[in-house]
């Protein structure tokens, strides 16, 4: 995949619930490199070798994330994108609405994850979309494989803007997708 393509997606409604304490969907550390403020408990960061840096913005006025990255793929054993993120601690649930995922490469994708670290070999759940398709998609162990036989497609010709949802209880994941959020 071609990493110095830079991608842009843009979110809504977007929210993470923590069934302790703490909140969030995704590892903890890091800080914001993009070019705008994050709200409070908010962090974005580049995950893996990047060919351009990420960044991530929040737009008070229209409550919208938008988040531009590169990189070459969230698959194999290594990845490579720009992920915004809160912590989480324990159970949880994040729910975004994708609005638009501009259609650089076939791969290019947007979506919910929750990871265990920043690492780019980390173990991680995921739900996301692209331009024609859906995918749950995780890593079970650290280093281990991301691609077709860890997880499945959900099928294909969609139309943005569509909500996804990630769950976290304990070790069990459970993602759901929906053209209108119910």
């Amino acid at each position: 995949h071609d990493n110095i393509q830079s991608n842009t997606s843009t979110f809504d409604n977007l929210s993470v619930t923590s069934g302790s304490t703490g909140g969030g969907g995704g590892g903890g550390g890091g800080g914001n490199q993009g070019f705008c403020t994050l709200p409070n408990g908010w962090n974005s960061q580049d995950i893996g070798n990047v060919g351009l840096p990420g960044a991530s913005c929040y737009d008070d006025s229209t409550e919208t994330f938008a988040i531009a990255a590169s990189g070459e793929d969230i698959w194999g054993n290594e990845d490579s994108f720009h992920y915004l993120y809160q912590e989480l601690d324990g159970n949880g649930v994040i729910i975004a609405k994708i609005d638009d995922i501009e259609q650089t490469h076939q791969f290019a994708k947007g979506g919910v994850m929750i990871r265990e670290k920043l690492d780019a070999g980390s173990r991680h759940a995921m739900l996301v979309l692209n331009q024609t398709q859906r995918a749950f998609q995780y890593r079970m162990e650290e280093n281990g494989v991301t691609g077709p036989e860890s997880g499945s497609w959900l099928g294909e010709n969609i139309e943005h803007p569509y909500w996804v949802k990630l769950e976290r209880t304990g070790n069990n994941f459970a993602g759901y997708i929906s053209p209108d959020g119910n």
